[in-house]
C-alpha cells in the first residue's frame, strides 16, 4: 500500500518527507523486525520507549516512522535518510487506526460473537458455530480446530498483551463472510488487549490448573 493512500485515511499532526514515494508492506512496533518498506510505530511502554529505537530502524531503512514525541529525533536525520516522519497525537492509538486501514478494515468483513465466562466457553462456541453453519455461513474451523477462538492455554502464562496489529492480522485465514467466535479479554484502544492466562496440565482424568497466582485486573 502506498503510504500516501494510507495517510489520506488516518489522522496525523505533521508529515515530514515524500509519502508518495513510499510503499508500505508491513506495520511493526518491534525494531528487531523492521526492514525496508516497514512502517514503524514508536510506542511508549511501561519499561521501554519505542522512541529510543528510532535511529536503529532508520538505519535499517524503514519507509516511515510514526511517533508522538517530535523532538526526540531532528528532522535533518529523517531528511538525510529519506525516511518519512509522521507525527500523531498518540502513537499507540494511531497504531490501531493505521492497522485497521492497512489490513483492509477486517472487522467490517466478519460477523463476530464474543463469549465470556468461567466455564462452558468452548462448548458454547461450538453451539454457536453449528447454528451459523446450519444457516449457511462458513465459520473459522480448520482441521477440526476453531480458528479465531482465543483459548486461555497456549498463549503463555500470566499477563498476555495483544497489540492491535496482532489482533487485526487474519486475512490469510479468515475470509469475507466467515463467522468466528472469540473469548474476549480486556481490549482498549489505548492499551491494546490484556487478559490472564492459565497453564493447564492434561491428565488421564481431565485437566489440572497449575496457575496459582491471584487473578485480579484493575483498570485505573
Amino acid at each position: 500500500m502506498k503510504l500516501s493512500d494510507l495517510l489520506n485515511k488516518v489522522k496525523t499532526i505533521q508529515v515530514v518527507g515524500n509519502a508518495e514515494l513510499k510503499e508500505i508492506t508491513d506495520i511493526t512496533i518491534d525494531s528487531r523486525t523492521s526492514s525496508n518498506n516497514s512502517l514503524f510505530f514508536a510506542i511508549e511502554g511501561f519499561k521501554t520507549d519505542g522512541h529510543n529505537f528510532i535511529n536503529d530502524v532508520i538505519n535499517k531503512g524503514v519507509a516511515a516512522v510514526v511517533l508522538h514525541n517530535p523532538k526526540v529525533i531532528p528532522d535533518q536525520i529523517f531528511s538525510h535518510s529519506g525516511c518519512v516522519k509522521i507525527v500523531v497525537q498518540d502513537s499507540r492509538k494511531s497504531l490501531a487506526e493505521f492497522s485497521n486501514v492497512f489490513y483492509g478494515e477486517p472487522s467490517k468483513k466478519l460477523n463476530l460473537i464474543g463469549i465470556t465466562g468461567t466455564k462452558g466457553k468452548t462448548t458454547t462456541a461450538f453451539f454457536v458455530k453449528n447454528i451459523f453453519e446450519q444457516a449457511g455461513f462458513k465459520t473459522g474451523e480448520i482441521a477440526g480446530r476453531m480458528q479465531g477462538f482465543f483459548h486461555g492455554t497456549g498463549h503463555g502464562v500470566g499477563l498476555d498483551i495483544h497489540e492491535p496489529p496482532r489482533v487485526s492480522r487474519g486475512r490469510d485465514i479468515l475470509k469475507t463472510g466467515e463467522v468466528v467466535t472469540v473469548e474476549p479479554g480486556l481490549y482498549y484502544l489505548d492499551a491494546g488487549g490484556v487478559r490472564i492466562e492459565d497453564m493447564v496440565l492434561v491428565t488421564k482424568k481431565g485437566c489440572k490448573n497449575l496457575t496459582k497466582f491471584p487473578k485480579f485486573l484493575e483498570i485505573p
